[in-house]
């Protein structure tokens, strides 16, 4: 096999013979699920929508890093930030304040309109503290989207006892009962929106009810859906959200903002890592690139061209999403599966999603170009077979 163009370069067929040994040694001293979720491929390095790996081959990235990768792996400027702060010999303040994460908390208030910010380092820490936050005052159930994911801890997965779906109507429940309700712009699983008058009915009954209503913005956020948050494409203001993935540019920090009446029961819901400053710096550098390219606002414009390009190459397939955020629905887990493989061995990274809908969130600076090449490279890989 050998594939060369612009943007992708595939010498060998994957896995490459010589990463065998690497991928063996992982699954012999890691737990097996980390060897097993995605694709065999070793990654040596990142540039903006391209990963290498040691041995000639490159691919287009239309994963972000499962999204984390919004203004482009290993951007310049995130990368600057990321050296600079650790020239000043300050890589960890503990709890301790630091200049960075005043900054930060101060910007994330103002781009959402919110209150205050906690800050945590995973998305599903991130969600487990609203969890805790909502059940402070009333000992209730926290409604969240049927089919959603909401992070591996304990608490993460046991709001799925009590789930929400496009046909759920709020006045067939009672406002005494819950303490929350924690929705998402999409599921993880795939990028059909959520509908907007039913997103808008509950926020409304919610709001009216006095009973707290938020978002998890962790692949929604940061100019992905030609907004800054999947919210605001409801014409609505929730009253928290938690972030994380893009916010860092590739660190590990994420965030719950809201409203001061939720987080005044923070507590002690920070840990070791909580608002670390070399991850501070990162997140700042994120924000202000995307001001700097109007990244929201090129994602916007985007979409419809996105969209169209989708349609008229998968005129037999559902089509979904919005911004630089879409899925192919094949209808079959399998073949599904079987796309993503044929994808990676022909130079194209896609989300192993495990599901029915071919996930494709590229990098928010990748080309046109770039992204035509990439929706051929499924078209080719359905073709072949």
């Amino acid at each position: 096999m050998a594939i060369k163009t612009k943007y992708r370069t595939i010498k060998t067929k994957i896995p490459v013979p010589a990463s065998r040994t690497r991928l063996l040694e992982m699954q012999k001293y890691e737990a097996i699920e980390m060897c097993n979720h995605e694709l065999p491929v070793v990654w040596d390095k990142a540039e903006d929508f391209q990963i290498y790996d040691r041995w000639g081959n490159k691919w287009i990235d239309f994963t972000s890093g499962i999204f984390v990768a919004n203004v482009g792996h290993n951007s310049p400027k995130v990368k600057t930030a990321i050296f600079n702060k650790a020239k000043k010999n300050l890589i960890h303040s503990y709890v301790f304040p630091n200049e960075d994460r005043l900054k930060l908390a101060k910007r994330l208030c103002q781009i959402t309109k919110m209150d205050q910010v906690l800050f945590t380092v995973t998305g599903s820490e991130a969600n487990d503290a609203v969890l805790q936050m909502l059940r402070h005052n009333k000992k209730g159930k926290i409604l969240s989207i049927k089919g959603a994911y909401y992070g591996s801890t304990a608490a993460c997965r046991q709001i799925a006892e009590n789930t929400i779906d496009e046909s759920s109507n709020p006045d067939n429940f009672d406002p005494k009962e819950i303490s929350g309700i924690f929705l998402q712009t999409f599921r993880g699983r795939n990028a059909k929106f959520m509908p907007y008058e039913w997103v808008r009915t509950w926020v409304k009954w919610a709001q009216e009810n006095d009973v707290p209503i938020g978002f998890d913005e962790m692949q929604s956020g940061f100019a992905r859906t030609g907004k800054w948050f999947g919210f605001q494409n409801y014409n609505i203001q929730p009253d928290f959200i938690t972030v994380g993935k893009a916010l860092g540019g590739g660190m590990p920090i994420s965030a719950v903002i809201g409203k001061k009446q939720i987080l005044q029961h923070s507590g002690d819901l920070w840990s070791t890592h909580t608002g670390n400053p070399v991850c501070c710096s990162a997140a700042l550098a994120v924000l202000e690139i995307i001001e700097k390219k109007k990244l929201v606002e090129k994602t916007a414009k985007r979409s419809e061209w996105f969209g169209k390009l989708l349609r008229d190459n998968f005129p037999k397939n559902e089509i979904y999403g919005k911004g630089m955020m879409w899925a192919i629905c094949t209808g079959d887990p399998i073949v599904t599966q079987k796309v993503i493989k044929k994808c990676a061995e022909n130079g194209l990274l896609l989300v192993s999603t495990h599901g029915e809908a071919i996930k494709i969130g590229p990098p928010l600076t990748i080309p046109d170009k770039a992204i035509i090449e990439g929706v051929s490279v499924i078209k080719e890989s359905f073709e072949e077979l």
